[in-house]
Order: structure tokens, then sequence, then C-alpha cells
């Protein structure tokens, strides 16, 4: 699954396609103003569209969250009109609301605990966190594992220190605040299992 995003502050105007962020780039092939990143394998692990804003409008600057149907639209048009396979696209933006269920101290690292969490279809998920903010009964945002989060990296669940990280609890700069917080992002009227971002738009 794709994620867009739109740097435009840092790369101008480019909008980029991530496929599989975690891969390394091995080549590229440019086709009008597509340009295509390939891995060692030859896969497609991402886009460059170029001169995006003669297309489509986009207020953003960074990741894309939930973008509309008329800019993925515009998206798979340019990727098929240059010859490239059209990558499928995130649904939803991969954050979803969930509630805190238990907290006890982590073993090992001080300031930092395990939680227990309530997330989408009523699954229970673990996880470890060092955000502060969060108490049993927080209604806290997680970004889902298998998703590409704001920074451009892909969460997958993992085993640590014998602990399952099964999803990544979100700050408030990975939701949109200023950058350096280390305040988890909480709100009481948020819905259990609901998309975040869905909710805004």
């Amino acid at each position: 699954m794709a994620r867009l995003f739109y740097p435009h502050a840092s790369l101008g105007d480019v909008l980029l396609v991530l496929i599989d962020p975690e891969k390394k780039a091995f080549s590229s092939a440019l086709r009008g103003e597509v340009s295509a990143v390939f891995g060692e394998e030859g896969e497609v692990i991402g886009y460059n569209l170029f001169s995006f804003s003669r297309k489509c409008k986009v207020k953003a600057n960074g990741i894309l969250f939930n973008p509309p149907e008329e800019v993925l639209s515009i998206v798979r048009k340019e990727i098929e009109g240059a010859g490239f396979p059209v990558p499928s696209f995130e649904k939803d933006s991969g954050y979803f609301v969930g509630k805190v269920l238990s907290k006890e101290e982590h073993p090992l690292y001080e300031g930092t605990y395990i939680y227990a969490l309530e997330g989408r279809g009523h699954e229970r998920l673990e996880t470890v966190s060092g955000l502060t903010g969060l108490e049993v009964g927080s209604l806290a945002v997680y970004l889902e594992s298998g998703r590409i989060g704001r920074d451009g990296r892909k969460f997958v669940s993992h085993l640590e220190k014998n602990i399952p990280l099964q999803c990544l609890i979100a700050s408030k700069w990975e939701l949109g605040a200023p950058e350096g917080t280390k305040e988890a992002y909480v709100d009481s009227s948020l819905e259990v299992g609901s998309d975040f971002f869905a909710e805004r738009k």
C-alpha cells in the first residue's frame, strides 16, 4: 500500500509516493515528470511526481492523511500515463483511536511503560512508550502495524526485549503539533477504533 507525501518546504514541488520506504533505492527511471524508484531486485519502491501543483493544488506540507479521491485519481493517471505500474493506496490514515487498558513500568527503561490498548475491532494491543500523559482510561492515537507514519518510515509489529510492540502510540508531533513534544495525543472526545484523521475531515 502506498502513502503520499508532499514535503514542499524541503523538496519543492514534488509529490512522493512511498510504497516500500524500508528498502534502499538502487536505480530510477524518469519518464516525463514521473520518476520511478527501484529496489535492488527491480521492484518499484516509490515514485516522484514533479511539478505536481500544475496538476493539483496541495495544501499539506508532509504526509497526506486520507487524501481525497480526486488527488488519488490524478496520481494514478500520472503514473499510468508514464507507463509505470499503478500501486494501490491506503484507504485510511493508519492512525486509529485506542483506549489504555493497563499501564506498568518497564523493567529495564526508566520513564518507559508497557501499555495494553483496546484498538479497532476491540483488538487488544500491547506496546511500549516513553510518551507522557497516558493513564489507564486515556483515549490515545496509535499507528497500526504495517503502516507508514508521518516520518516516512513503516512501523512493523515486533518484539523488543521480549515485549511485544504491536502498535506505536502517537505523539502530538506525529499528529501535526510542532516538533519536540514528548507528549502523547490524548482526547476524551474520540471514539475507540475510529480513524483519527477521518474524524477531522
